[in-house]
């Protein structure tokens, strides 16, 4: 019987590969095997786009309308298993005052910001695509008198 942190087998060998929230991860080994050649391949990035998990958030829903003070909207572009995509091409569309006008690429975090201003008071529902497809979500964005 081998004992290796407190789990006692009969089999021989347990393996402890990392640990997991409070607990730990392990594998028990039916078998001794004298040599043993492992390979771990990191899976590539995935590079598709999942509009479920893309999202808008606001980091500035509420500005004056002066023409100076900025609204601020995020885009994330997201795979299906919620892990940030770059190089995606990301546009804003709802406001003419928009900038970085017409589209921007995706960051490392799959993060695009955008900027508003507006001299005219009133609601603006801003929506956004990636690579040219609407995500399918909106966002209000409020200019108001000072």
């Amino acid at each position: 019987m081998v004992s290796m942190n407190g789990v006692k087998s009969k089999v021989g060998l347990v393996l402890v590969i990392g640990v997991v929230g409070v607990g730990a991860l392990m594998y028990m080994a039916t078998s001794v095997v004298p040599q043993v050649l492992v390979t771990l391949t990191k899976a590539a990035p995935s590079n598709t786009v999942s509009f479920s998990q893309s999202y808008l958030l606001a980091a500035k829903l509420l500005a004056f309308a002066d023409g100076k003070d900025v609204a601020k909207v995020n885009v994330f572009v997201l795979d299906a298993t919620g892990k940030p995509i770059s190089g995606k091409l990301v546009g804003m569309t709802g406001l003419d005052t928009v900038t970085p006008v017409g589209s921007a690429v995706s960051d490392s975090n799959g993060q695009v910001s955008f900027e508003m201003t507006s001299k005219k008071v009133g609601q603006y529902v801003l929506s956004a695509t990636i690579d040219g497809v609407d995500l399918g979500k909106k966002i209000t964005v409020t200019f108001r008198d000072q």
